[in-house]
């Protein structure tokens, strides 16, 4: 897997699992609701 897209996928991470902190991430997703 390119390093691309396992960054994509540990943005979305960060930003529904840690979304709250969601400043310090580089989120591909807006915030949840």
């Amino acid at each position: 897997m390119p390093n691309i897209f396992i960054n994509l996928l540990n943005l979305d991470i960060c930003c529904v699992v840690f979304w709250l902190q969601c400043i310090n991430c580089q989120c591909s997703r807006p915030k949840p609701l």
